[in-house]
């Protein structure tokens, strides 16, 4: 399948109701544990590409390093899952004892173009849930860690603040929004806010206004957001 093809706004909507249903899942799994979400911010139409996958990689071993303390330089204990159904595949890696359904099958998606990953599951380690999904639709990562959220929102933050394609990564800490918690049969669930921590939102990429003002108002063309995540990326390599 070719990575670069682009989506159609159904698939992409699609996949957002996907994602919500799929953190609903694991907070109901894991009652009192934090959910991470993980995804690359690109925008356009094409939501699987080099740049992508590069923003990935990076986020994910960020992640490692935060919460599993250099787990991917131990010795691993990763499982490799792949869904076939009618056709579509998607890659899926799940580190836990809890096993994901798998991705819809109207959903595109492709094969991980990322290495075998292990890690040996610590007793000092928070992270009691770790999943990789890398679909068309753009790259996805879960984990599930046994702190309060206010503390993993920080740390998320920390790392979109400082690490060198930050910029590019969303990480969202999901939280049960219900009412009454454990009195309904679905979940509400909605991401802690930065402001949530006393954390200033973020940014633009091009201007240095909030990013949301700009994102409502159209600010800047397709051009040149796409130019400036170019930017960030050859900053990043050097």
């Amino acid at each position: 399948m070719d990575g670069d093809s682009a989506i159609s706004l159904e698939e992409l909507l699609r996949s957002r109701d996907v994602r919500v249903e799929h953190q609903r899942e694991l907070l109901t799994r894991f009652p009192g544990a934090s959910l991470i979400c993980f995804t690359v911010i690109l925008p356009g139409s094409v939501k699987r590409d080099v740049r992508s996958l590069k923003v990935a990689k990076a986020g994910v071993d960020a992640l490692s390093q935060t919460f599993r303390n250099d787990f991917l330089k131990d010795k691993t204990d990763m499982k490799d899952k792949t869904d076939k159904t009618e056709g579509s595949q998607a890659k899926i890696r799940v580190h836990g004892h809890s096993t994901p359904q798998p991705c819809p099958s109207d959903l595109p998606s492709c094969h991980s173009g990322f290495p075998s990953c292990h890690s040996e599951r610590s007793e000092e380690s928070p992270v009691l849930y770790q999943e990789e999904r890398d679909l068309a639709t753009g790259f996805e990562a879960y984990l599930v860690v046994s702190m309060p959220p206010e503390q993993a929102k920080k740390l998320c933050c920390d790392i979109e603040d400082t690490h060198p394609l930050g910029r590019l990564m969303d990480i969202d800490v999901i939280v049960d929004s219900s009412t009454s918690p454990g009195m309904t049969e679905e979940l509400s669930v909605r991401p802690l806010g930065r402001a949530d921590i006393g954390r200033p939102e973020r940014r633009c990429l091009l201007c240095g206004k909030p990013a949301r003002e700009c994102m409502r108002a159209h600010a800047h063309t397709q051009e040149e957001i796409q130019s400036a995540i170019n930017v960030i990326l050859s900053k990043s390599a050097e």
